[in-house]
């Protein structure tokens, strides 16, 4: 794959924190109190996880692990873009409340976190590409995608801490939870700028999936 297409990855995570900032923290400081008797149904998810796991010994040629991780990437990107828009449908309807920001965010975030376990099962699944040095490759490919699903994973622990008894201390936890959300996905952008392999690059020049990332 290009280092286009990495940094497409990154700049969905990076796009997701923005995300939150714009339209969380108005909706938090627009409503006007926390709704009666509501409870937040999402279930906190831990940001904790095991190293990462080796690919599978199995060796694919470049191509096919290409295409293969950019089918994984774009179906990963679609999934978090139509949850996006579920998300701010959710927070922009009339009569929402600070628990329903809180409910819709943390809906989206487990989301993330669960569409990224499955983005890490399939490329560990294409094994090891054929290239030079590709186990380390492929190696450094899944610790920057479990690098991903983690943050998505602390973030979900941080909305599940969210108070949602007073606005501006809403605004303000958001804004601090974006600010590191932002930070740790600038972070991952320059961990995948270091993977170099001028074979997948140019085989992420042909592939279909890739082309459409």
């Amino acid at each position: 794959m290009t280092p286009a297409t990495l940094r497409r990855f990154a700049a969905v995570v990076v796009s997701t924190s923005v995300l939150l900032a714009a339209c969380s923290s108005s909706s938090s400081s627009s409503t006007p109190g926390p709704a009666s008797g509501s409870t937040s149904t999402s279930t906190s998810t831990s940001s904790s996880s095991s190293a990462t796991e080796a690919p599978s010994p199995g060796v694919i040629e470049a191509a096919a692990f290409t295409e293969g991780f950019c089918s994984a990437l774009s179906d990963w990107v679609t999934a978090l873009q139509d949850g996006n828009t579920s998300y701010q449908q959710a927070i922009q309807a009339n009569g929402v409340t600070m628990q329903g920001v809180k409910d819709a965010l943390a809906a989206y975030v487990d989301d993330a976190v669960a569409l990224s376990d499955t983005l890490l099962d399939e490329v560990r699944a294409l094994g090891t590409p054929d290239v030079p040095n590709g186990e380390q490759v492929a190696q450094a490919l899944i610790g920057g995608l479990q690098r991903a699903r983690d943050l998505f994973a602390q973030v979900a622990d941080d909305v599940a801490a969210l108070s949602t008894s007073d606005p501006t201390t809403m605004t303000q936890q958001l804004t601090e939870l974006t600010t590191n959300m932002t930070k740790a996905s600038q972070e991952l952008s320059s961990a995948f700028d270091s993977i170099d392999s001028p074979e997948l690059e140019a085989a992420g020049k042909d592939a279909a999936s890739c082309k459409q990332l």
